[in-house]
């Protein structure tokens, strides 16, 4: 952090329990992006602010849809662009939403921009036939992906929910270049890798 240019970019596939989240962090002056696993919410903030975060990305809903229906307007455009989020119905989901506001509210204190992101739309804006899943799939879809963004990362076996993570800070790293994709609504934005397309509702 002591480069005058450098900006961290942090991305988080935020759990829907007490199960371990995923993490990324991505330098934006060396172009490189190291992932890891941890346990809490207060294991994610103290990363914030021990990394001076400049853009935080949440892989979890950060509002939810008006009383009794499943989607939010930004849902109903991702499902148009065949990218399919869970309905925001499921009690998992409920709490999954839940977890990401109360991240977004404690870290909007320190980090300047807070985003939601959806790593499966990514993958679909990107022309992946299906998000990967299995060890080779993954491994496979970092390689390309860093070399498409000059990227660096420290390994290219990573986890499930080490690549969401990565997912989550190439598209604040997009989102820093100009080369994204924002889905927009009344109540939620979400910022996606890939070529910028606005949709407005």
């Amino acid at each position: 952090m002591n480069q005058k240019n450098t900006q961290i970019i942090m991305g988080v596939d935020l759990s829907h329990s007490s199960h371990e989240s995923g993490i990324g962090l991505l330098n934006t002056h060396t172009r490189t992006c190291r992932t890891q696993h941890v346990v809490s919410q207060e294991d994610i903030l103290s990363k914030v602010k021990e990394e001076q975060t400049k853009a935080l990305l949440i892989d979890a809903p950060l509002s939810f849809p008006p009383s009794g229906t499943p989607w939010r307007a930004c849902e109903r455009a991702l499902i148009k662009m065949n990218a399919h989020p869970l309905p925001l119905t499921l009690p998992s989901m409920q709490v999954l939403a839940k977890r990401g506001m109360k991240l977004k509210n404690a870290a909007k204190k320190v980090v300047p921009y807070i985003f939601e992101t959806f790593p499966a739309a990514s993958f679909h804006i990107l022309g992946f036939k299906k998000k990967p899943k299995t060890k080779l799939e993954r491994t496979k879809a970092v390689r390309k992906l860093v070399e498409k963004y000059a990227i660096t990362v420290e390994r290219e076996l990573l986890s499930k929910d080490e690549l969401d993570a990565f997912m989550c800070c190439l598209a604040g790293f997009c989102w820093m270049l100009g080369d994204y994709t924002q889905v927009k609504a009344e109540n939620c934005c979400i910022i996606l890798v890939g070529k910028p397309r606005v949709k407005s509702l």
